[in-house]
């Protein structure tokens, strides 16, 4: 998976992209309670990698407004990625 984030990322370092890349991972498996990553959720780990990045770039802000002065910040990932994740999901029991 990291071969292809650095041809789609040709300009970021591996560190970065491997950083993000085992976030994502861990996200993925924290939040559908996983021990590994399944191959069918490679293409939403690249949509989680690609918001982190965008995240990076603008620092997480999502909006702004000049006159009033207001600014909205984003630390979320976007409904399509927690729809994808939700068909992976186990539910834990006790």
């Amino acid at each position: 998976m990291l071969t292809k984030l650095k041809l789609l990322y040709p300009a970021l370092s591996d560190e970065l992209l491997s950083l993000l890349l085992e976030n994502a991972i861990d996200f993925v498996c924290d939040y559908c309670h996983l021990d590994e990553v399944d191959s069918s959720l490679n293409a939403t780990i690249f949509k989680i990698v690609q918001e982190d990045l965008t995240k990076l770039d603008s620092q997480g802000l999502s909006s702004e407004s000049a006159g009033g002065v207001s600014l909205s910040y984003t630390s979320d990932y976007s409904p399509a990625i927690y729809a994808s994740l939700n068909k992976h999901k186990r539910i834990r029991t006790a």
